[in-house]
């Protein structure tokens, strides 16, 4: 994934390019103006190449989030924290929604007591 100079992550993620111009809210639209910026630069030209009109789902980049799955699921456990693994998308796509053999179905305890509430 793309490195970053925004200061509150350190990357980016977009597995779609372009889009359709809806409303009068699009008249300013700043993904048509970053496409065109992006179209001129050699890291990003091919992945942009098709323009801000036409819309692209970049299948190679369906996977990527499949680290950061990982990752959460791992600092969850180390701070104690419920963590609910609701299943792969894109290209990766398991249905029986296991992380590496295990299912995450774990719910915070005020779920826990709101779901006893209704059936009590």
């Amino acid at each position: 994934m793309p490195k970053t100079k925004i200061e509150w992550t350190d990357e980016t993620w977009n597995p779609v390019t372009g889009c359709t111009k809806v409303s009068a809210g699009c008249e300013n639209c700043y993904a048509e103006r970053m496409t065109k910026r992006l179209q001129k630069m050699p890291a990003t030209r091919e992945k942009y190449k098709h323009g801000f009109d036409t819309v692209v789902c970049h299948e190679d980049e369906l996977a990527r989030p499949y680290k950061w799955g990982l990752s959460i699921r791992d600092q969850c456990k180390k701070a104690g924290v419920p963590f609910f693994f609701k299943g792969w998308g894109g290209v990766r796509k398991n249905p029986d929604r296991t992380i590496d053999g295990n299912l995450y179905e774990e719910y915070p305890e005020f779920m826990i007591n709101k779901q006893l509430e209704m059936v009590g």
